[in-house]
């Protein structure tokens, strides 16, 4: 799977507004699905759609704290999709990268400790 754009420009109530992923906005979002499998939510829960623009919409400092609430209600529908979209693109695609990494470290480690004990050089 490629990796979504780090932006998104959309219009938001008649403006231009560019929208950037971040490590923290992913994390922020990843708060709210509990398994890999529940990003498919997303897609048919409203509640999860509203938090997840009000998480990505919402104006915020330099410290990631939300300064200033997104006005969802009265966005348009197409560009809330592309936006939950793009959101559950990069979500799914940190989570693919993340259980791959997982994935090989945890082979590594298998391999090391189905060696025999003296195959790992350590002296006891």
């Amino acid at each position: 799977m490629d990796k979504p754009s780090d932006t998104l420009q959309i219009t938001y109530f008649g403006e231009s507004r560019r929208l950037v992923m971040t490590f923290g906005l992913i994390n922020a979002l990843t708060g709210y699905i509990n398994t890999p499998l529940d990003l498919i939510k997303v897609t048919n829960n409203p509640e999860l759609q509203e938090l997840f623009l009000y998480e990505i919409l919402s104006d915020r400092n330099e410290d990631g704290v939300i300064v200033q609430g997104a006005k969802t209600f009265s966005l348009d529908p197409e560009t809330a999709i592309a936006v939950i979209n793009w959101a559950v693109g990069h979500v799914n695609h940190f989570f693919i990268q993340t259980l791959t990494k997982q994935q090989n470290q945890f082979s590594q480690l298998l391999a090391l400790t189905s060696q025999p004990s003296g195959a790992t050089g350590s002296q006891g």
